[in-house]
């Protein structure tokens, strides 16, 4: 979201969407995109999608008329995405993390690492970079050299790592089926795991927003989770 704009993932295109008024919010633009979009950031007055194995590059400056720009063609399926300006951190599949220059078009690739896994879901923060990736759990990589990532730690989370958000030491890892895990990161070489709550049925994806955790489940649908350090009380929104 923007102002009074969200950006909605529309199947083949990315939706604009006004809610100046929440209870009746009004679709104003749309730009379709070869592929299914998976994921969506915005920076300035442009949107970044992932659709395909591409990222594309979108201008929103006029709701009404978002038009394609640029994209850049990866090598797989481009999953989750972050945009840290003037960059883009593109978790894509069986080729782990690329990194991408977007202050320019076409988005110029300029470093990537290969994780073990697949790259599902992606954080950034500081000059480090988190990939979910799956059955290889929870990758800490050391993004201070962009055109050469190393990775400085792991944990093998137990069940199949795809999404990740961070909050300052502490990373929140949507494990699938094994739910919300709970990773401290003070110790990037050793991270160890201090809590976790177990969804009914797959997490597969996690956002922070205050002292709140938003979980996505697959068939359990939207769970909201209040913390405080290693305290973490469930607030069912919809069980």
């Amino acid at each position: 979201m923007a102002g009074n704009y969200a950006y909605l993932a529309d199947g083949y295109g990315l939706g604009v969407i006004n809610i100046s008024t929440p209870g009746t919010p009004t679709r104003v633009g749309f730009c379709a995109v070869p592929n299914n979009i998976q994921g969506v950031a915005l920076a300035g007055s442009r949107a970044y999608v992932t659709s395909g194995n591409s990222l594309r590059v979108i201008n929103v400056a006029n709701p009404a008329a978002p038009t394609e720009i640029g994209h850049y063609d990866l090598p797989d399926y481009a999953v989750d995405l972050v945009v840290i300006w003037p960059y883009t951190y593109v978790a894509n599949d069986h080729n782990g993390l690329h990194i991408l220059k977007v202050d320019v078009l076409p988005p110029q690739e300029v470093g990537f690492y290969d994780t073990p896994g697949l790259a599902y879901g992606v954080a950034v923060f500081g000059s480090s970079a988190y990939v979910a990736d799956m059955a290889s759990g929870l990758r800490i990589l050391n993004i201070s050299d962009r055109a050469h990532p190393s990775e400085t730690g792991f944990y093998d989370t137990p069940g199949l790592a795809w999404g990740v958000a961070i909050s300052g030491t502490q990373a929140y890892v949507a494990d699938y089926y094994g739910g919300l895990r709970i990773v401290d990161l003070s110790t990037p070489a050793a991270p160890r795991e201090i809590g976790f709550y177990e969804t009914p049925s797959s997490a597969y994806g996690v956002a922070l927003k205050g002292n709140q955790v938003y979980v996505a489940d697959e068939t359990g649908g939207l769970f909201i989770l209040a913390f405080a350090p290693r305290i973490y009380l469930p607030i069912i929104i919809r069980p």
